[in-house]
């Protein structure tokens, strides 16, 4: 007749009309992940264990099974004749610095890859997973460059010492507001790193490689007269990890205070850089002896460095430390208060106006 009859013990019951079959967890349900055979970086620790009381694959037979031994090399000779005994406890010899770190003190035959092969080397028992991979993307072919950039995005290519440009850069590119202020850029001025940018992150845009070189860029970020009195490299000197962090940060700085001149046009009163990076910061300063402040003019800040607490055990939010960072609190040098006339110490602390757009 077309009429379902619904009974029930409560009422206000409700009929599912739209129900769906239950899915119960069996093993047959489990979705390995899809991978290719020539894949040799995928982990294999993704695809989880069956359960079973089974033999494995990898058990094999005693009879494919043969047990050895890995003799190590004998002592240095070296080692031998300047050894000199000390009382009962053993003998004590200099070490005679011909072996590298991170070696193995086997016989081994180690062979690189073709691709690794660009240039002579001194073949050492370094294990591959400790060797230093040093490859030219320009020389690789498309294939062989896919080992290394699996994205789909092209990345910047700079073999000197001051690589780490090409992470400022990207991250610039990045930024909308930022790229589309560069690439609409246009002007007649000869080194305009502005114009360099521009055409380089229009570049990145139409090109299908995946190696974008800089040589130009730096060519001319080396010219401007206020880049030739500071040192961008990255020597072995730098050994602290503070050196490394400072760089890319003076870099992006001098970066976008120079791109701000470039691109500003007059009559407009402020440029992307400063609408996308900039936070107006006022100071307040207090007398350490008649407790008088007074506010100081307010200027443009495009970066922060990070003011982590001193206590290495202390424990802190990612939001207090913003907060100790744009809003930091200093005790000045002797500075002349204008209100009692004395020359005193003074606190300093910054006033947050405006927060930047990013």
């Amino acid at each position: 007749s077309g009429v379902v009859h619904l009974l029930a013990s409560q009422e206000g019951t409700a009929f599912n009309s739209f129900s769906q079959p239950t899915y119960f967890p069996t093993e047959n349900m489990i979705n390995f992940p899809k991978v290719n055979v020539d894949d040799y970086s995928f982990p294999l620790s993704t695809v989880p264990m069956p359960h079973t009381t089974e033999r494995l694959l990898s058990d094999w037979p005693p009879e494919f099974n043969r047990s050895g031994d890995r003799r190590t090399k004998p002592i240095d000779p070296e080692i031998l004749r300047n050894m000199k005994m000390v009382g009962f406890v053993g003998g004590y010899s200099p070490n005679p610095h011909n072996m590298y770190k991170n070696t193995i003190p086997y016989e081994l035959n180690l062979q690189r890859p073709e691709e690794l092969k660009k240039r002579e080397e001194v073949v050492t028992n370094i294990p591959r997973v400790y060797q230093r991979i040093d490859v030219d993307p320009t020389t690789l072919t498309e294939s062989e460059l896919h080992n290394y950039n699996r994205t789909k995005f092209s990345v910047f290519y700079n073999n000197k010492g001051n690589t780490y440009i090409c992470t400022v850069l990207q991250m610039l590119y990045y930024l909308e507001p930022i790229a589309l202020a560069l690439k609409s850029h246009i002007c007649r001025n000869t080194g305009c790193l502005a114009c360099e940018l521009g055409v380089l992150f229009y570049t990145l845009d139409v090109s299908d490689d995946k190696i974008t070189d800089i040589d130009s860029f730096i060519q001319t970020f080396e010219q401007l007269p206020a880049a030739k009195y500071q040192d961008w490299q990255l020597y072995e000197r730098h050994h602290k990890k503070t050196d490394y962090l400072q760089l890319p940060q003076s870099l992006l700085t001098f970066l976008l205070r120079h791109l701000h001149e470039e691109i500003l046009r007059p009559p407009q009163p402020t440029s992307a850089i400063y609408l996308t990076f900039g936070s107006k910061v006022g100071h307040r300063t207090t007398c350490a002896t008649c407790h008088q402040s007074w506010y100081n003019k307010s200027s443009i800040n495009l970066t922060y460095t990070l003011d982590y607490p001193r206590e290495t055990t202390a424990k802190i939010t990612f939001v207090d430390l913003l907060k100790r960072t744009m809003q930091a609190e200093n005790t000045s040098r002797h500075i002349l208060c204008n209100r009692c006339g004395n020359y005193t110490p003074c606190q300093d602390k910054s006033v947050l106006e405006s927060l930047p757009y990013i």
